[in-house]
């Protein structure tokens, strides 16, 4: 086609308008026709897809100008023979490593590292490469650190919460089993936090006193619900609240003001909390009637000295009369 677009054109006379363009657009055209010249045989080169070949086709290619409207395109294909190239003489050394790090053991797996780091940066396949050395390398750690971690769960297991954390602790920030030593850690961590919670809690439960109670109820409740001391906790606090309720009771019988006050202490979500709620409102009602029963009072004793004010007064009247 590009043939016979020249052959029009040449047809153009030279006095014409579009001679020029027509004359530029030959020069195009069959700059053209040599650059798919050189793609065709390089293309029928590189289809051989040995070294030799690839590298034939790439020389073959390489001879299109820069300003060639094929440039482009060669430049694409000479990329891609390029990785043709390197996958076919990287590609031993990566099957290599993989057979030897099939063993499993420390040492073949650092063969397999060793082997594939011969795939240099920026070739096709360094990337797979460094994906396997990684994957690798963790399986390295993993035999090296699991029989750290077995043995802190192993002391877990009898009790030594303290010794399981400070083995697992040995297990560096960045390895294969980090993370999963940190949740361990963290378990056994939140083991001993409950423990030592709960160990307080019934402690400071044994004064008695409000305060106390209050911060028993604090400590116990920091244990979670799924945990084994669970149902012990939530016993407790359910007791510890209804003895702050009795408290606030007993307290109310001669300080309505200081019964309100520990009443207010029963933390919500306990059977007493609802209790301890009717409680104060009861309490209130009874603050806010006092001062009318006061003013009653007042006003009725305020009558009494009146009449007996007046009952002097009369009988005064009487004695001077008689003396009279």
């Amino acid at each position: 086609n590009l043939k016979v677009a020249i052959s029009q054109a040449q047809q153009i006379n030279p006095s014409r308008p579009n001679y020029e363009k027509a004359q530029q657009l030959i020069s195009h055209w069959e700059l053209e026709i040599e650059g798919i010249s050189y793609l065709e045989k390089a293309r029928f080169l590189a289809s051989r897809g040995t070294v030799g070949a690839l590298s034939a086709a790439i020389a073959q290619a390489q001879l299109i100008p820069m300003n060639n409207p094929r440039s482009l395109e060669a430049g694409k294909e000479i990329g891609r023979w390029m990785s043709q190239i390197q996958i076919i003489e990287d590609s031993p050394y990566l099957e290599q490593a993989e057979q030897i790090a099939l063993l499993g053991d420390i040492n073949s797996l650092q063969t397999a590292i060793t082997e594939a780091r011969h795939i240099r940066r920026g070739r096709a396949l360094y990337r797979d490469a460094q994906r396997r050395i990684a994957i690798w390398a963790a399986s390295i750690e993993v035999i090296q650190d699991r029989p750290v971690l077995h043995r802190a769960r192993l002391l877990a297991g009898s009790g030594k919460l303290g010794d399981a954390i400070t083995t697992a602790k040995q297990i560096p920030m960045g390895r294969a089993l980090y993370q999963e030593a940190r949740r361990e850690i963290r378990k056994w961590q939140e083991e001993i936090n409950a423990k030592q919670n709960w160990r307080m809690a019934k402690d400071i439960s044994l004064w008695r006193t409000p305060q106390a109670l209050v911060r028993a109820i604090h400590l116990a409740s920091r244990i979670p619900r799924g945990h084994p001391l669970g149902i012990d906790t939530h016993i407790a606090i359910e007791q510890w609240s209804q003895q702050l309720l009795d408290i606030a009771r007993s307290q109310g019988q001669s300080d309505i003001a200081r019964g309100i006050k520990t009443a207010e202490l029963v933390p919500q979500g306990t059977t007493a909390y609802n209790i301890a709620r009717e409680q104060i409102k009861t309490w209130q009602q009874v603050l806010k009637s006092i001062p009318q029963k006061i003013e009653g009072v007042i006003a009725s004793t305020e009558e009494v000295i009146e009449e007996k004010v007046d009952g002097i007064r009369t009988q005064k009247s009487t004695v001077s009369t008689t003396n009279e």
